[in-house]
């Protein structure tokens, strides 16, 4: 397989009551929505959102899922920080892939969650990937798709463009 390991991407779990609570809030009330694993590489007990678990399974590298409505852009982000790009040309599976796989680079801090974080993918010529993040030079396409929804394992996230800029990608 060299795609979204579920193009569907994964069934968001009913959230309310718990919008204002931090993951370590919510893990200590009894109707927290979270399951918890063992990691198989670390042995560090995980807790993630339901939504995740059968991903997490088939690769303990997912750090969350990022879409965009009304484009091809519904995919697992995943992050290996033993490995510097490890994903540039792998697919979720961790076979090659010339498109790769959407990743965030080693240095960056998801748990906890840092301000910047910045996710690498291709831009296919097929329109798959990242391609459809040119299209934000349309202000058409700004206006009809102003939300990234960015989830980790932990916490689902929604975040407005609020800039656009094109620069040329230097991997060292």
């Amino acid at each position: 397989p060299t795609g979204s390991p579920d193009p569907t991407g994964p069934k968001l779990p009913n959230l309310e009551g718990f919008e204002n609570k931090t993951p370590e809030e919510i893990l200590q009330m009894p109707e927290n929505p979270y399951i918890s694993l063992i990691h198989p590489e670390t042995g560090d007990v995980v807790h993630m959102l339901p939504q995740y678990k059968e991903l997490f399974l088939r690769n303990s590298d997912i750090i969350g899922w990022i879409a965009i409505e009304g484009t091809k852009i519904d995919y697992p982000v995943v992050q290996r920080k033993q490995t510097q790009d490890y994903y540039i040309h792998r697919n979720f599976y961790r076979e090659y892939a010339s498109r790769g796989c959407i990743y965030a680079r080693e240095q960056c801090d998801i748990f906890p969650r840092t301000d910047n974080i910045i996710l690498y993918g291709h831009m296919m010529r097929d329109g798959s990937m990242f391609a459809a993040l040119a299209n934000y030079e349309d202000p058409d396409f700004r206006d009809a798709h102003p939300y990234i929804r960015f989830d980790t394992l932990l916490e689902q996230g929604l975040y407005e463009v609020i800039c656009v800029f094109k620069t040329t990608a230097v991997l060292n």
